[in-house]
């Protein structure tokens, strides 16, 4: 599986990972935002390379964002069952999602758009059925660079201006 996420820090994962939440958790390590699922499949070197110049080409001069967030919700169910999330909203996150889309499609490079109603989150657990939405302390974190991942494992890392 390739995608391009945003790691969350560890000291704001350790907090998370301590919410308390039904179903089978997200490890605390791989705790993250994903910005774009690209494939199930493994990519060849000669692919990852060129999705990672098209990444650094639209992450080029964009600055770091804040991540701020407060509330613990549910999407719908999935096949690993109920993935229970912190949501939010995040303007520059959006626009990355998008401009790595049509740079993508310009670029004739495959990616999942399962989900084309782009919603930004931090998947905690999976679980059996749906549950209320709670609020928690409000936090925040810099976002302060991106990763692409192939098959669990970082192949790239783009740094975001300051």
């Amino acid at each position: 599986m390739s995608y391009i996420r945003i790691r969350v820090p560890e000291h704001i994962s350790s907090v998370l990972s301590h919410i308390d939440v039904p179903g089978k958790k997200v490890p605390t390590n791989d705790l993250h935002i994903s910005l774009l699922y690209i494939s199930e499949k493994a990519n060849s070197p000669e692919e990852l390379k060129h999705i990672s110049r098209v990444v650094h080409r639209v992450l080029y001069n964009r600055f770091n964002t804040t991540v701020t967030f407060s509330k613990v919700t549910c999407f719908e169910k999935s096949t690993d069952g109920y993935p229970i999330i912190i949501k939010f909203e995040n303007a520059e996150l959006q626009q990355i999602n998008k401009d790595l889309k049509e740079s993508f499609t310009h670029e004739g490079i495959s990616f999942d758009n399962t989900y084309p109603d782009f919603n930004l989150h931090i998947t905690l657990s999976y679980y059996n059925s749906a549950i209320e939405d709670f609020q928690i302390p409000e936090m925040s974190f810099n976002a302060i660079g991106v990763q692409l991942i192939e098959n669990k494992k970082e192949v790239d890392w783009f740094y975001l201006k300051q």
